[in-house]
């Protein structure tokens, strides 16, 4: 009886032992993860820029109809990964962050990555991150591992796509012929200039006054697009002379091209904007020859 009684105990210990790990194991494993100091910050981090925003977690509870976090998540990134499940995970310190989901979230909630390694409210408080050391000191650390060079690339390639995009609407939306705009095309043409279209008010209705109306308005059109032209000029001047201009797409440099024909073809005699289109298609051209060269070098030596 005895013997039987102690077998049976050490079995049910045996048991007992193996549902605490299995227990153990799954909630670990499968369920979450224990809950680290950092993970809970960078929970609490996300949590206070959603409220700030005025945005719900998730669409659970949500009568009004209000729009989530992840809502937003998917108008910028419409095959993201994360879920409702994800993000209550995350704000509640349980799930650890992917570096993919985490430049989603901080582009949805507008802030740096960088606030999700360092308190930036407490400079002298104690890093989560890396405990020991001051948030200022790590926040330091990291902004000396910065790519300047890259950075300032990247900030000029944006520049670049941007005067290009500019030019190109502004090209089709007032398009002028030998410097004058059509007359059906002036109101086109002051909504687009907006503040910068000369007053016309007191004009009346005749002839005349119609036609100073066109001139005085073609005028705005030359020096925005004039404007628009010296800030693509400038960009691509500094692709080309910091030797980064192979950085620069094919079909961009196309876009751009076919841009100075379009405004060569529309701009009157004496524009200022002459001298920059032929600046522009000479850093077109000079970029497409290197690029013929490395090609033809590549075939020979490669």
């Amino acid at each position: 009886m005895s013997s039987t009684l102690a077998e049976g105990e050490s079995q049910t210990s045996v048991n007992i032992e193996f549902f605490c790990q299995y227990v153990k194991i799954t909630y670990n494993g499968f369920m979450g993860r224990r809950k680290s100091a950092y993970d809970v910050y960078v929970g609490w981090k996300i949590r206070r820029r959603r409220v700030e925003l005025g945005l719900v977690q998730t669409n659970a509870n949500n009568p009004h109809n209000r729009e989530t976090l992840l809502d937003r998540i998917r108008k910028s990134f419409p095959n993201t990964s994360i879920t409702d499940s994800t993000l209550q995970s995350i704000e509640l310190g349980r799930g650890r962050l992917r570096l993919e989901d985490a430049v989603q979230i901080c582009l949805a909630l507008r802030m740096p990555l960088s606030d999700l390694l360092v308190e930036s409210g407490k400079p002298f408080g104690d890093s989560i991150l890396q405990p020991g050391t001051t948030n200022a000191s790590l926040f330091e650390a990291l902004d000396e591992l910065q790519d300047r060079d890259a950075l300032l690339t990247m900030k000029k390639a944006l520049r670049l796509s941007a005067a290009a995009a500019r030019l190109e609407n502004l090209l089709d939306v007032c398009p002028l012929h030998n410097g004058l705009l059509d007359i059906q095309d002036l109101p086109k043409a002051r909504d687009y200039l907006q503040d910068d279209a000369p007053d016309s008010a007191d004009r009346g209705h005749s002839s005349s006054s119609v036609n100073e109306e066109r001139a005085v308005v073609s005028r705005a059109v030359d020096a925005r697009l004039t404007t628009m032209l010296r800030d693509v000029d400038e960009v691509l001047s500094w692709f080309h002379q910091s030797k980064r201009t192979r950085l620069i797409p094919e079909d961009l440099l196309a876009r751009m091209d076919a841009d100075c024909r379009m405004a060569a073809r529309q701009i009157g005699n004496g524009s200022a904007a002459g001298g920059l289109i032929r600046d522009i298609k000479s850093i077109i051209e000079k970029t497409r020859e290197e690029r013929l060269w490395q090609e033809s070098g590549l075939r020979i030596y490669g």
